[in-house]
Parts: structure tokens; C-alpha cells; sequence
């Protein structure tokens, strides 16, 4: 017979009593989930469309002005990769690396690599270079699988970044992807030295809201 199996329990419990505690009645908690609702010049929609307008012409941009590493492997699926951009003629030895792991709310499949390099002109014309990292989303996958697959992409980043001399790894992300980059710290490494992990931007989740339900797996 189906049935919630011990994962989505502890999870949906987990959820419900946050819900007790907080007494936050749903609708109100996915409006301060729903940034995009927040706006006080554009429609929720308009906001996303903007949004993803913005990162596309960034990342555009990128392609054209710098030089790039595309479409590096770390797993088996299309999304499980990273591009790497470069000041055009750089050297690729002993520049710190940027690594970036996009939003999206671990679910929406427009937000990928592919429009995630907007920030990488000013950081690689200061010397940087900057990573776009890739993953699967939900429902095609678990948030434990996204984790297991950001775990994967950094170490194959550390590796490459040692044999780059690179001075050190910056690990950061946007939204959910911060969540992600706030995941490594608790992550095994599998051996791999985090000494070259300089610094890292985390955000909280507070889990519990009415978009959580593609993500119990």
C-alpha cells in the first residue's frame, strides 16, 4: 500500500510544527516567501519576467566579453555542470575563484548556469575567476540530491583550483543558492582540502510553506 514513507513524515512534522509555533496562517507565509510579490512598482509577474530579463542580458554579455570554460562536467545529467569565465588573455594560475550557485527556489528550470554569469565581468576585470554552477531541480530530483550534487561540483572545483594555484575559493549564491553554499560547510569533502574555501554567503531557510511539497523525496 502507498504512504508517506519515514523521510516525508519527519519532514511534513517538521513543517507542522513550525506552522503551530509560528501560527503564521499559510497565505501570509508564502507571501514572505514570494519576494517577487514585495514590489511596489511591478506586478509579481512583471517582477519575475524583469528578473530573468536582467539575468540573461548579464550573462549575455559575459559570453561576449570574456573568456570561457563552458559546459565542465561533474555529473551525469545536462544541468550537472559549471562554466568557468576569465579576463579575455588572462592566465588561468593563481586567481581567486568566484563560485556562483544560481536561485530559483530549487525548482524553476529557466534559472540555470546558463543565465547565472551577469556578475562575471567586473570580478574577472579585477582579476577574478568566476564559476556558474549548475544542478537538477525539483521534482526531477530531491533537495538531498541538489546538495549531494553541489557537494560534487565543489570538489571537482577544488581540484581544479589547486591545480591552478588559484589563492582561494569564494563560495556564494543567490537565494536558495546561498541555502546550497551554506550546505558545504556541514558537507564531507571526501578528503578534499577546504582550505581553500575563503569565504562563504549563507541564508536561512525556514522551511514550511505551501511551495515545499516537490521537495520531499
Amino acid at each position: 500500500m502507498g504512504g508517506i514513507n519515514h523521510k516525508e513524515e519527519v519532514i511534513l512534522t517538521k513543517s507542522h510544527q513550525i506552522k503551530k509555533m509560528t501560527a503564521i496562517p499559510d497565505q501570509e507565509l508564502d507571501y514572505h516567501y514570494s519576494p517577487r510579490r514585495w514590489s511596489h512598482r511591478m506586478a509579481p509577474e512583471a517582477v519575475t519576467v524583469a528578473h530573468l530579463e536582467a539575468l540573461v542580458q548579464g550573462s549575455r554579455n559575459s559570453l561576449w566579453t570574456l573568456d570561457c570554460e563552458t559546459e565542465i562536467s561533474y555529473g551525469d545529467s545536462e544541468r550537472q555542470k559549471f562554466d568557468i569565465f576569465h579576463k579575455k588573455n588572462a592566465s588561468k594560475n593563481g586567481a581567486p575563484m568566484f563560485a556562483y550557485i544560481h536561485g530559483g527556489y530549487w525548482q524553476v528550470k529557466e534559472v540555470s548556469r546558463e543565465v547565472s554569469s551577469f556578475m562575471a565581468v567586473p570580478l574577472c576585470n579585477a582579476g577574478a575567476s568566476v564559476i556558474s554552477i549548475g544542478y537538477d531541480v525539483a521534482p526531477d530530483v530531491s533537495l538531498n540530491t541538489i546538495v549531494l550534487q553541489i557537494k560534487r561540483a565543489l570538489c571537482l572545483i577544488i581540484k581544479i583550483a589547486k591545480e591552478r594555484q588559484s589563492s582561494g575559493i569564494y563560495l556564494s549564491g543567490h537565494c536558495v543558492g546561498a541555502h546550497l553554499a551554506a550546505m558545504m560547510l556541514m558537507a564531507d569533502l571526501d578528503g578534499f582540502d577546504r582550505d581553500l574555501i575563503k569565504g562563504e554567503n549563507s541564508q536561512e531557510y525556514w522551511a514550511g510553506n505551501s511551495l515545499d511539497t516537490s521537495l520531499v523525496a
